[in-house]
């Protein structure tokens, strides 16, 4: 393959080691942290899943997910949340199980995925394009506020790009070499992907497409193949679901109507959606990011002609449409998270690394200002990952679960304490009422590891649940920062009521008497 002129290959091959370096401490930065932050969310329900795996056995749960269920054993029929395959949860599982139950063990598997992606995507734009492309890339994929502040994120993101691009390498290693072994490295990565996440299935649904349209039998064939591959593994999928669950596949189809558009939670317009995801474009990919990715779409466009830009660009383009299907179709979801557009980080920073490689040969023909052009890419590099960080901090947020209108920053102890605090006052069995949390967030079920009935802030609130208890133990804990709460108090039926003091917010628990309500 004729790459063009590097005067240095070590020198790039130092730098990517510099990338991997910097990546790997960005992507541990506070990796014990409890679950406390906004962006924490999907890694109390992933850890979640795989606590309710250990204490009820995996032969018990078959694997499944009960992300969302904080109850006692037995798991019942309605504890198990079906809408994604099970890999991921099972990976944190395995990590609990080797390690224990701690938040670093969690987000330990997608920092793992990152790490072997952003390794993945350098041997494959080397492969192609030539190692000063490949550590362009490299720079540009850490430096993207997508990837450093989903990338250590417990979700299916992290793992499924991961074999998006084992997938793309082995197809490309299968290409040049022709060695069976690769053909069955990007069929296993294409598979294990499916049992991931269904973003997988539309990457293999796009590959299937484009191939289909390309002359000749034998690109038919493997076609056909992949569509049979992704059909199978759906289909096994949804039947072992609807074993656990018998109303499975009915709340999956209601899930994906909603997903589809906008709901009665979250309603919006065409426009508002497309504004939303704009701005969250632009927040995650920086201007410094989307105006080098649009160049090197142009160069790698016009110089299509050529091996290596011919097939990086069809690789890129077949992750960034299987993105743009999934943030186009599934408005209702894209327009809540903004994860959903995770995958463009690898087309996008593919893109930037052509720019700033044809940058880099326009400093060679600078002559003696060669050094000042080669100074002034890196510096752009750097600051561009730099801005990337900076970006990244100030998306941080807490997840509140006091006041959040208020705007104080909750202590990042509090959240835990109180779930200890919950832990110890109510057996597994109890039905746990409070006055705080107005919105719904997993952080404080999966240190209370007990069901709650959040945000009841009027006293009246309180009755139904009392009231209306059949059988289940019940249990309290008032906020006393609410204006509310001594009347909450107050009203509440004879029992044992203990003040505790948590970070300088005081609770009121109450424990019913043996009498029923």
């Amino acid at each position: 393959m004729n790459f063009p002129p590097v005067r240095s290959k070590t020198l790039y091959l130092i730098a990517f080691a510099a990338i991997l370096i910097f990546f790997a401490s960005s992507l541990t930065t506070d990796i014990d942290r409890p679950w406390v932050n906004q962006i924490d969310f999907n890694g109390a329900v992933w850890s979640q899943a795989a606590h309710n795996i250990l204490r009820a056995g995996l032969f018990e749960t078959q694997g499944a997910s009960t992300a969302f269920y904080f109850g006692p054993l037995p798991i019942p029929n309605r504890g198990y949340y079906l809408h994604h395959p099970p890999l991921l949860h099972l990976a944190v599982a395995a990590m609990f199980a080797v390690f224990g139950e701690h938040e670093w063990a969690a987000r330990a598997v997608p920092i793992a995925c990152m790490m072997a992606s952003v390794v993945l995507l350098w041997l494959l734009v080397n492969h192609t394009m030539g190692p000063r492309t490949a550590t362009f890339t490299a720079a540009a994929f850490v430096g993207l506020p997508m990837t450093l502040r989903y990338g250590p994120m417990v979700n299916f993101e992290p793992m499924v790009l991961t074999l998006i691009l084992l997938a793309l390498l082995s197809l490309r290693y299968w290409e040049t070499t022709g060695r069976a072994l690769w053909k069955y490295l990007f069929f296993g990565a294409l598979l294990t992907g499916m049992w991931v996440d269904w973003a997988m299935h539309l990457f293999a649904i796009v590959i299937f497409a484009w191939w289909m349209t390309r002359p000749g039998r034998p690109q038919r064939r493997l076609a056909w193949a992949v569509l049979i591959v992704t059909a199978i593994s759906g289909a096994l999928y949804l039947i072992h679901t609807q074993i656990l669950r018998p109303d499975a596949l009915k709340d999956l189809q209601n899930t994906f109507l909603v997903r589809v558009a906008s709901d009665e939670k979250y309603k919006f317009t065409f426009a508002q959606w497309l504004s939303r995801v704009s701005r969250s474009a632009l927040n995650h990919y920086l201007w410094i990011g989307i105006i080098p990715a649009v160049i090197g779409s142009v160069i790698t466009w016009k110089r299509r002609h050529e091996e290596g830009f011919r097939w990086m660009g069809w690789a890129a383009f077949t992750v960034a449409a299987m993105d743009a299907i999934f943030v186009g179709v599934f408005q209702n979801d894209s327009y809540i998270h903004e994860y959903i557009a995770f995958y463009f980080i690898m087309p996008v920073a593919v893109m930037i690394g052509i720019a700033l490689n044809e940058a880099s040969l326009a400093a060679e023909r600078l002559g003696k200002w060669r050094a000042l052009g080669y100074a002034c890419v890196w510096i752009f590099t750097i600051a561009a990952i730099g801005a990337g960080e900076a970006q990244t901090t100030s998306m941080a947020g807490r997840f509140c679960i006091l006041d959040p209108a208020s705007n104080k920053t909750e202590p990042e102890t509090l959240i835990p304490q109180l779930g200890a605090a919950i832990r110890k006052h109510f057996s597994p069995k109890t039905r746990v009422l409070c006055n705080f949390m107005p919105y719904y967030g997993p952080h404080l079920l999966y240190y209370a590891e007990r069901e709650m009935a959040p945000n009841l802030a009027d006293p009246r609130d309180w009755k139904p649940y009392i009231q209306e208890n059949k059988g289940t133990e019940m249990g309290g804990i008032v906020w006393m920062g609410d204006e509310d709460a001594p009347a909450i108090i107050a009203n509440l039926p004879p029992g044992k009521k203990e003040f505790v003091r948590l970070e300088n917010e005081s609770f009121c628990v109450w424990t019913p008497g043996p009498r029923r309500f």
